[in-house]
């Protein structure tokens, strides 16, 4: 169920319950804003969390996206050896434990209420052919990984996927509908098809002038934008008013091309959820206070909600200006390695504007 697009004070998620998911055995969030900043050490599980959120959004096939970004795609090979096709899923359970039952689950505005499971099954578990015509042949299946991802809206299950073999290729198919969102990840460079093709379906709409026009507030020599072909690939252009033709977005420099990304994925994910891993790379610590004003208003505009991880203090303290008379619209995520597993402390967006005008550290 959705909103209309001027219901006021919308937010997706207002509460994430995540269970034996990764390092985090049982976490609970709530009262989330609608921009959230995860910060933390390296591998204290901001990455983990913002995974979660984008698993739950929808397409069970972003399990393996994900292993591609954390650069595990390539890691597995096609076996019989069962033990070993199972390990390929193990990291997806608390310490490893694959008898346990994943779970993430959401609760939000308009009445939004999706939980996802993830578990190994070894009784039904799932058997793959290594041929693509005899599938479903014991004589010539492997046991590959017996994990199921379940869907689930109240205590009603929705959609259920397991995984596929074709070819040498694992693939998962099935599962619900997904929710509005995109995620961009620190390691994943930004998609220019992708970017062009979301563009392209706004201008169709007569909706890409407020991207020209947050652009020029931070980059005034940029004239205009457009999808024309670079080689063979259409590529979101940028008319620059020093320059005799368009060029590609990407050849001003790798902030522009960013944000260029971030702002038609905003207006295009209505009413959905928009991740950024490592929010600051690309863009010089004096620009991030003009960034941080035009995501806040485009996300307002859009009813987007964001979640962003950073490294960074600069990019932290950045956000004073634009959290100052919004409070209740920021909401700051703090990930600890604790024990065996990783805890979220959080802080409502009054306590993180505090801290940031008391020059706190925040990042640890």
């Amino acid at each position: 169920m959705r909103p209309s697009p001027d219901a006021e004070g919308y937010l997706m998620i207002e509460s994430i319950d995540i269970n034996n998911f990764r390092c985090f055995e049982a976490q609970a969030l709530k009262g989330l804003g609608r921009i959230n900043v995860v910060v933390g050490r390296n591998a204290s599980g901001k990455t983990a969390l913002l995974e979660a959120i984008y698993l739950n959004l929808g397409s069970p096939a972003l399990s393996l996206k994900v292993r591609g970004w954390r650069g595990l795609l390539g890691s597995f090979q096609i076996t019989d050896d069962a033990d070993a096709m199972n390990m390929i899923w193990k990291d997806y359970f608390y310490r490893f434990e694959q008898e346990r039952v994943a779970s993430i689950a959401f609760r939000g505005s308009q009445g939004l209420n999706r939980k996802l499971t993830i578990r190994c099954d070894p009784v039904s578990g799932v058997r793959l052919s290594k041929d693509r015509v005899a599938i479903g042949d014991e004589a010539s299946a492997a046991q590959v990984g017996t994990i199921a991802f379940e869907w689930w809206q109240s205590s009603r299950r929705i959609a259920a996927a397991k995984p596929i073999l074709e070819g040498e290729t694992i693939k998962i198919k099935g599962g619900p509908q997904s929710l509005p969102g995109a995620f961009y990840s620190s390691t994943n460079p930004i998609n220019p098809q992708e970017t062009a093709n979301w563009f392209s379906d706004l201008s169709k709409r007569r909706e890409e002038r407020i991207i020209v026009q947050s652009l020029q507030s931070l980059f005034p020599f940029i004239n205009d934008l457009s999808v024309e072909t670079h080689g063979t690939m259409p590529m979101v252009h940028a008319d620059v008013l020093s320059l005799p033709e368009k060029i590609p977005v990407g050849l001003i420099s790798s902030g522009v091309n960013k944000l260029v990304a971030l702002l038609v994925a905003i207006a295009t994910q209505k009413h959905g959820t928009l991740i950024i891993d490592e929010i600051e790379n690309g863009f010089h610590f004096r620009a991030m206070p003009g960034i941080w004003q035009c995501l806040y208003e485009f996300c307002k505009q859009s009813s987007v909600q964001l979640f962003v991880s950073t490294h960074s203090q600069e990019c932290l303290e950045s956000l004073k200006q634009v959290i100052k008379g919004h409070e209740r619209d920021f909401s700051l995520l703090r990930t600890v390695r604790e024990n065996e597993g990783c805890i979220i402390r959080q802080f409502n967006g009054d306590k993180f504007l505090g801290a940031l005008e008391e020059d706190i550290e925040l990042r640890s």
